[in-house]
């Protein structure tokens, strides 16, 4: 089970966030209204953000401070199901240049029991999980979002089992569609014997908006250890609803089978998520 000094440590990230806020905001109203002010295809965007689910931005402009918080539950035919709460905080040093402090299975691509604060049946799962990440955006087209994602992982406390990532993320848009995709190398620094092993994942969400505010998702891909991964890979198959509460508040849920196909597959484990998202 998780520390005091990792619940402390984690409601002190949060706490300072919240009371950034309101300088950061009006930092970026007062830029946005002068010079500094996005244009071209940005500034559509901004004024879209309500209605524009599949063509928005994945990382935070300069400035900007994204707050997350996901519900996981995963279970399974054999046993009692595991809950967790997972906070993510993002926030842009520069317009192309994020840095984020996560521990929501979503923010590192992944489906099933991998992070967040485990609060029921933690023998089952790691008890605590959180990734320090910087991602720079490399390519920012019209319709086109590609990015370097590069640090650190640490899941459990007893023992601990840190790694490290490396890998890309990539979005396309056209209309009412779109498509991300992550991949990346989480390389095991101690414990291997316990599990950290070298791990290949490769994510990919194909979207489609119906309608303004609302987006049906797939999300799948690929997933498993390094050394023996075309002999046990895994595949997940997830559905995916999300919807903007407003322009700022978007609300994702997730629900389906982490290890449906590959090698590995089974259908008795189930995962699902709910996240709420606040941009600022």
């Amino acid at each position: 089970m998780l520390g005091r000094g990792a619940v402390s440590a984690t409601g002190a990230v949060i706490a300072l966030a919240l009371a950034a806020w309101p300088r950061l905001s009006a930092a970026q109203a007062a830029e946005r209204g002068g010079a500094g002010a996005p244009e071209g295809e940005d500034l559509v965007a901004e004024h879209l953000v309500a209605e524009d689910l599949v063509g928005r931005r994945l990382q935070p402009r300069d400035g900007e401070l994204w707050l997350g918080v996901s519900l996981e539950l995963d279970s399974s035919q054999q046993r009692a199901g595991s809950v967790a709460v997972a906070p993510d905080l993002r926030w842009g040093l520069d317009d192309d240049t994020t840095v984020a402090l996560t521990h929501s299975s979503a923010s590192i691509a992944r489906i099933g029991k991998i992070g967040g604060l485990c609060l029921t049946a933690c023998e089952h799962r790691p008890g605590y999980a959180v990734a320090a990440l910087l991602q720079r955006r490399l390519v920012a087209a019209a319709r086109l979002e590609l990015s370097a994602l590069a640090g650190g992982l640490v899941r459990d406390v007893g023992p601990w089992k840190p790694a490290a990532l490396a890998g890309a993320s990539a979005r396309w848009h056209r209309g009412r569609f779109g498509i991300e995709g992550t991949a990346y190398l989480q390389l095991g620094l101690a414990n291997a014997e316990q599990g950290n092993r070298h791990r290949v994942v490769v994510a990919a969400r194909v979207w489609v908006q119906p309608t303004c505010r609302w987006a049906l998702g797939l999300h799948s891909g690929a997933e498993g250890e390094l050394e023996v991964f075309t002999e046990a890979y895994h595949v997940p198959v997830v559905a995916l609803l999300a919807t903007q509460l407003s322009p700022r508040v978007t609300l994702t849920g997730e629900i389906g089978l982490p290890r449906l196909l590959g090698p590995q597959n089974t259908a008795r484990d189930r995962h699902a998520t709910l996240a709420v998202e606040l941009r600022r």
